[in-house]
């Protein structure tokens, strides 16, 4: 889903883990965010969450939230990535393109 993500932008939901390899990830060119999130939350461990449109231009990775995100989101997402051999750089974007 990531090489379609490079292509157009795909809906995300995410749950944080305890460990960043126990982060749940959905990822969906036509549900709803919230909904995904909803899923990853119920597949999750902790409460914090996340959703949004995520966009790839390269190793890049573009997530513009649709709530305030969690504070230790993009240094999570990295190290997730990096666990599964797909080393990426995080832009976190807030509701307001902050």
């Amino acid at each position: 889903m990531i090489t379609v993500a490079k292509q157009k932008p795909v809906n995300m939901g995410i749950c944080i883990g305890k460990m960043p390899e126990t982060t749940e990830i959905r990822l969906d060119r036509v549900r709803n965010p919230a909904s995904l999130m909803r899923a990853a939350k119920a597949a999750g461990e902790t409460p914090k969450t996340a959703c949004g449109v995520l966009t790839v231009e390269g190793v890049n990775a573009k997530l513009t939230c649709e709530k305030d995100p969690p504070l230790v989101l993009a240094k999570t997402l990295r190290k997730f990535f990096k666990s599964i051999d797909l080393p990426m750089k995080f832009t976190i974007f807030g509701p307001e393109g902050k």
